[in-house]
């Protein structure tokens, strides 16, 4: 390609074939030690406290719960509102992460 404003050609991609699925039944098999660590923090006695804080945040984030928005403007808000979201799913995402790792710990009878 000699020129930037020039279209990527349909052949510049390459189309990748699907990983395959397990069943959602299925096990994943827990095989890395600071996963192990990870999901081993399920078992303290802090994890449900910890657990309860984590969803409230998530649910405040998301809500932008105790955020002045007293003379910001729509664009202002929303672009808030966007940030919030992408921090709210990074941070449900690691919890459910952890606490799917602990199932599947469970699961392989390792708990």
């Amino acid at each position: 390609m000699s020129g930037m404003d020039e279209a990527l050609a349909p052949e510049s991609f390459s189309v990748r074939p699907a990983a395959p699925r397990r069943p959602q039944n299925e096990p994943k098999a827990v095989e890395d030690s600071e996963e192990r660590s990870l999901a081993h923090l399920t078992q303290q006695p802090g994890w449900q406290i910890y657990a309860r804080m984590t969803r409230q945040d998530v649910l405040d984030l998301r809500t932008l719960k105790d955020v002045d928005l007293k003379g910001k403007s729509a664009a202002e808000v929303g672009e808030m509102y966007l940030i919030a979201n992408e921090a709210a799913a990074r941070i449900e995402a690691r919890f459910n992460h952890i606490e799917q790792i602990a199932e599947s710990l469970q699961e392989q009878g390792e708990e």
